[in-house]
């Protein structure tokens, strides 16, 4: 009885009465104390608290927290706060379509399923727990545009000199030499670079100017301008000379493990979980994940093929296993990721050629869609040529990876001639991993009669064709 007794106090909810507090004038007052006997109780207010996702610190901040039904303290946190911690708030239908600056109307977890926030009064600290998809994992990797250093200004050549002396049995002597330039200037975000040549022999002697451009970042693009004589990429269509601008997308304003080609991961962690994921024997990626829907997007790009094994391992010891197939081709890009090129110009021929030299207008896109399929495609157009490109690059898993397109063109020569004609382009990759051998298909292509690239138009044809 005196067992049951003493639980049935200990059960009981602690009261404080007022009159106990000290001072007569306090006794007097209306005084609410009910908060406090509460288990979590604590008043509510702004606190300057330390904030952490997942175990890991990422900021310090003064946050409105109000009293939920137990008493328990609740932030107030905002869709903008959320998106500033690198959360996917976009993502979540719901929680994208709240006012940007007004607290949450229920619960995180609401919203994101798996989410949990608590907060621990004694240190101050709001601890938030978040599935990794909903985490953007670029947002620690990536540099602000506003934080790039465009450097110092400079003058710099570099070079390259050669020369030869012949002597034959006449007695005559024959002397040659030959000198590579590649020279450049560098004044707050412009860049000026020039390539030249010389060279001379026993009678002769040259100076060729090759290329001389002109070439600034454009942040908010991840891109390159470039004004003044240089060459395409040759992504799409062939690599063409030419003496104008260029726009084209730069892969080194991306973070390190968002360069090249590799496949999102996804998964699903039933508790606080080690993901590691092995490429041909090598532990090539390792990271924790809160439980939940998990993406790895950051994935560094390493061989063109070779099959990735996944491993998940629970808090308890348990491990899941799958494979994720992984093969490409230089076309495919990660989901989501796209890179263009578009030029204004007009073409230079080759210096010892004969040639048309038009204005022309080209562009290329390529755009991953997921893991599995990359699209692409672009256009060419002149006064006398126009031509359209379009393809897909294929994952295929176990069998490779596959990329095919096709270019339809039509030129008018300078003999009035017109033709029209298609190019197919194949390109394979597959590694046999029996044998630890890497097949590769370059680049496969099939021309019909009356196919002309943009150069091949552009040669002087006499009047029979």
């Amino acid at each position: 009885m005196l067992l049951v007794a003493v639980s049935g106090v200990n059960a009981r909810e602690f009261y404080f009465a007022p009159s106990s507090l000290e001072g007569d004038g306090l006794s007097q007052q209306d005084i609410d104390l009910s908060l406090f006997p509460k288990e979590n109780g604590q008043l509510p207010g702004t606190y300057h608290t330390k904030v952490t996702m997942n175990k890991r610190y990422i900021d310090d901040k003064s946050i409105t927290y109000i009293n939920d039904k137990t008493g328990a303290l609740q932030p107030q946190l905002t869709p903008e706060q959320l998106r500033q911690w690198g959360i996917r708030v976009d993502d979540y239908a719901e929680l994208a379509q709240l006012p940007t600056n007004e607290p949450l109307g229920k619960p995180l977890g609401d919203y994101i399923p798996f989410a949990a926030v608590t907060f621990d009064f004694n240190t101050m600290t709001l601890r938030i727990s978040m599935p990794q998809a909903a985490i953007d994992v670029h947002h620690d990797d990536e540099i602000a545009a506003s934080s790039w250093n465009d450097g110092v200004p400079v003058l710099f050549t570099n070079y390259a000199f050669s020369g030869s002396e012949r002597s034959g049995e006449d007695q005559t002597t024959l002397s040659s030499q030959y000198l590579n330039l590649r020279s450049g200037a560098n004044l707050g975000g412009w860049r000026l670079r020039n390539y030249s040549t010389w060279t001379q022999s026993d009678e002769t002697q040259s100076w060729q100017t090759i290329n001389t451009w002109l070439q600034h970042d454009i942040h908010c693009l991840k891109a390159q301008f470039i004004a003044g004589e240089n060459s395409t990429r040759g992504e799409v269509f062939d690599s063409l000379q030419y003496r104008g601008i260029n726009v084209a997308s730069d892969d080194q304003m991306l973070p390190y493990n968002q360069r090249g080609f590799a496949p999102i991961i996804r998964g699903i962690a039933s508790s606080n979980a080690e993901v590691s994921v092995r490429q041909n024997g090598y532990v090539i990626y390792q990271a924790n994940v809160a439980p939940g829907p998990f993406e790895i997007t950051d994935l560094y790009s390493t061989t063109n093929s070779g099959d990735l094994d996944v491993t998940i391992k629970e808090a308890d010891g348990d491990e899941h296993h799958f494979t994720q197939p992984y093969s490409s081709v230089a076309i495919m890009q990660r989901p989501g990721n796209i890179r263009y090129e578009v030029t204004l110009a007009r073409y230079r021929a080759d210096d010892n050629q004969a040639a048309n030299e038009p204005l022309f207008a080209q562009a290329s896109v390529i755009y991953g869609l997921n893991n599995f399929l990359t699209f692409f495609g672009g256009g060419t157009t002149s006064q006398d040529y126009q031509a359209l490109n379009g393809g897909t690059g294929v994952m295929l898993g176990e069998l490779g990876a596959i990329s095919t397109d096709v270019t339809l063109a039509r030129a008018h020569l300078d003999n009035n001639e017109q033709h029209d004609g298609q190019s197919w382009r194949l390109m394979y990759s597959k590694q046999i991993a029996a044998t630890d051998t890497n097949f590769t298909l370059a680049s496969y292509r099939y021309s019909t009669d009356g196919y002309y690239t943009f150069a091949d138009a552009n040669e002087k044809h006499d009047a029979s064709g």
